[in-house]
């Protein structure tokens, strides 16, 4: 007697080998991109681009603390900058002395001026957009604000060139800084200095000058935008 398959057996054959090749097509067919997501397509490998910031200054100021060398005149002058009747008693007081300064003979006139000068031929060695002159338009005051402006007055003022030395106000004296110094006005407060037709309005730094007749130093930047030769009368108001 012939065995014979059964009627289910053959059913589950037929359906199993028909499932096999469906699975098989899948597969050969399916294995490039699936736009539903089966593999991802390959990106083409191209450079990110880096977002533009503030461009930074081409060059740092540089020894921004270092003194300058000292190239002292030979003349010396009996006084600087008062009446010569004046001349007996206006020695630095020692322990009042400021910055790097020798406190037993303040700097006279022409040793001011020679270090002004030497400043001056500093600056013009480096890029244009270090010198004092370019960064002075962060101070300067429009026409508006100076007619808002009252209660001018005139008193002798001096620079000074102590830099890396300390800071009363804190900090030390850069050769960039724009500021001044003054025996008695509480640090940070702004005055208005005024010359040859420029104003700048700038911090009060530092303390001195300790010579009599004198009431304001200036930094060595401040000069040179204001272009104020080094010693005497300039116009200030507070504020």
């Amino acid at each position: 007697m012939r065995n014979r398959a059964s009627p289910r057996l053959i059913l589950i054959g037929a359906f199993g080998a028909v499932w096999a090749v469906a699975l098989a097509f899948v597969v050969t067919t399916g294995s490039g991109t699936d736009i539903r997501g089966a593999r991802a397509p390959e990106r083409s490998a191209q450079p990110q681009e880096v977002a533009d910031g503030p461009a930074p200054r081409a060059v740092d100021e540089p020894d921004a603390y270092r003194p300058l060398p000292k190239s002292r005149p030979t003349v010396v002058e009996t006084e600087a900058g008062v009446p010569s009747a004046e001349q007996g008693d206006e020695q630095a007081a020692p322990e009042e002395s400021q910055g790097s300064g020798d406190p037993a003979r303040p700097p006279s006139d022409e040793e001011i001026r020679a270090e002004l000068d030497q400043l001056k031929g500093y600056y013009a060695s480096l890029p244009a957009q270090l010198s004092p002159a370019a960064e002075a338009g962060r101070y300067e005051l429009t026409a508006g604000q100076l007619d808002g402006l009252t209660g001018w007055q005139s008193s002798v003022a001096s620079v000074y060139f102590d830099y890396g030395g300390p800071l009363a106000c804190g900090g030390r004296l850069r050769r960039d800084q724009f500021g001044v110094a003054n025996k008695n006005l509480p640090c940070g407060t702004m005055v208005t200095f005024r010359y040859g037709g420029k104003a700048l309005r700038v911090p009060v730094i530092d303390r001195g000058p300790y010579i009599k007749g004198r009431e304001w130093d200036l930094t060595g930047a401040l000069a040179i935008a204001l272009r104020f030769p080094g010693l005497g009368p300039i116009e200030w108001t507070l504020g």
